[in-house]
């Protein structure tokens, strides 16, 4: 199992590349130094469409061994998600094309004996995700990033047109490049924000296969540097996890009270994006013996993502269970009995 790393917000960003420009090693006792380094750095960072679907990977073994993913497991034709393996199995030929393609184009460059190929993209379309314009489309594979050993590849160039109708490149969609002052981050917020909602009016991957309708946000990584610590996302308000009074804020959010808090961040995309989880990934029923894995889940993905909300506000991590868990089981619960009547 190789996982892809779960993608951060433009705020921690932010946080990162400060920090590395301050870090100037470690004293004799081994405690981290930092100074001000004067000034920091502007990097150019490039923006792929984020696709609403479900995290799917190809990877090829150093022993010809070809294997799929979703984001949490190794899938099979027992224990699948939304098809993909059995969809990517049925077309054998065509994904070791898929992986010739990718491993041609990077082999010059990386070491590749003894190491996996992991080829990450959206599993997108048809009836896996709603309310988005992918959903008139059928079921694709879109490749976003690859990578062998510990090494993430640039795949811009990879052509992966004519392999087959469900197999597409991110790169063969609009793109987008922004510089950023971290001196100033403040100021990429306006196009940051301006690039999302143009996303989330109308899906660039949509109009570009011949549907109409909102798409989800955009995926940003330095251009000159593909570690993860440098990538963040920007979705629009529709799908966003959190509530925030602005898009791609470089600063954390102050919030008043833990019911501020719960409602920031306990959101519908949030808890829809939970159900997803129970049924895709823990396999579980939507029936109320599955309710607490559900709440678990949503528990530990607002930590996850919000512990930085949660310090900066003094907010204490036990504080937030009880409202947590009492919001998530009554969506739950609403939602349990909506399918039953529906």
């Amino acid at each position: 199992m190789i996982k892809f790393p779960s993608i951060g917000q433009f705020r921690n960003v932010v946080q990162n590349v400060k920090h590395k420009a301050s870090y100037v090693g470690k004293d004799e006792a081994g405690n981290p130094v930092f100074q001000d380094p004067g000034a920091y750095p502007k990097l150019k960072f490039t923006g792929l469409v984020k696709l609403h679907g479900t995290n799917a990977a190809v990877v090829y073994g150093p022993y010809a061994e070809l294997s799929f993913q979703s984001r949490e497991r190794v899938l099979s034709y027992e224990q699948d998600n939304a098809g993909f393996c059995t969809h990517m199995s049925s077309r054998r030929e065509e994904v070791m094309e898929l992986v010739d393609r990718v491993w041609d184009a990077i082999a010059p460059h990386v070491e590749t004996e003894g190491h996996s190929l992991a080829i990450y993209g959206e599993w997108c379309g048809g009836n896996i995700q709603r309310n988005v314009a992918l959903t008139q489309l059928p079921k694709m594979f879109v490749v976003f990033a690859a990578k062998i050993g510990e090494q993430w590849l640039d795949i811009s160039a990879v052509n992966l047109r004519g392999i087959d109708p469900s197999i597409h490149s991110i790169y063969e969609f609009p793109t987008y490049s922004l510089w950023i002052d971290f001196n100033q981050p403040e100021v990429a917020q306006a196009a940051l924000t301006s690039i999302t909602q143009d996303v989330e009016a109308e899906c660039p991957v949509g109009r570009a296969l011949g549907v109409s309708g909102i798409g989800e946000g955009v995926v940003w990584f330095r251009s000159d540097d593909l570690d993860p610590e440098y990538w963040f996302k920007v979705k629009g308000e529709k799908h966003s996890a959190s509530k925030v009074k602005t898009l791609a804020s470089p600063d954390l959010e102050a919030l008043a009270n833990i019911n501020e808090f719960i409602e920031a961040t306990v959101t519908e995309a949030r808890l829809e994006q939970g159900l997803q989880n129970l049924l895709n990934e823990q396999l579980k029923p939507f029936d109320m013996t599955s309710i607490g894995d559900f709440i678990r889940w949503v528990h530990a993905d607002v930590v996850k993502e919000e512990s930085d909300t949660l310090i900066a506000n003094g907010i204490e991590h036990k504080k937030i269970g009880g409202p947590i868990a009492r919001k998530a089981k009554a969506w739950y619960v609403t939602k349990m009995e909506e399918a039953v009547t529906a």
